[in-house]
């Protein structure tokens, strides 16, 4: 019993932290604040988005289990993805949703495995388009951000 109740907190603890930059913040929110309540209403995450002011980055922060979050991150790719289409009018070139992703510095090493091996095997077997871990953490935190582009399937898969 004790057991079930901690893996149902551990559930509920789960979190991703985003960082957007002033303009894909706009993106993200739409006007009036109509596509991030779309996303909101259309997903069983909590979302959190911070203010921005004078064209500083925007943070947000997803909360709920593993799966409520990959469905999450998908409807936002897709989202993304769609706000990207309709911007793109004659380009012919397809490009694929990034987003980067906020990790403790701590937690990198496990991202990346010994030699790279973990990141390897992410970009061979979910097929994302780019995948990088920024070498220095955020200026004043202990972050990284580890950007990944790829399709909304591949996307979601790499929150999974």
């Amino acid at each position: 019993m004790s057991e079930t109740i901690q893996q149902d907190e551990i559930k509920q603890k789960s979190m991703l932290r985003l960082i957007f930059t002033h303009e894909d913040g706009g993106v993200l929110i739409g006007k009036n604040g109509r596509h991030i309540t779309k996303l909101k209403e259309t997903t069983s995450a909590s979302w959190f988005v911070s203010r921005s002011s004078d064209g500083a980055d925007r943070l947000v922060v997803l909360r709920g289990s593993i799966e409520e979050l990959s469905n999450a991150v998908f409807a936002l790719a897709q989202h993304l993805g769609e706000q990207a289409d309709q911007s793109r009018l004659s380009e012919s070139s397809t490009q694929f949703p990034t987003l980067r992703f906020l990790f403790p510095t701590k937690c990198i090493g496990s991202i990346l495995g010994l030699g790279g091996a973990n990141i390897a095997k992410i970009r061979a077997d979910l097929d994302v388009s780019w995948l990088h871990v920024f070498h220095n953490a955020i200026p004043f935190s202990s972050e990284r951000i580890v950007e990944v582009s790829g399709s909304e399937a591949s996307l979601q898969a790499v929150t999974s």
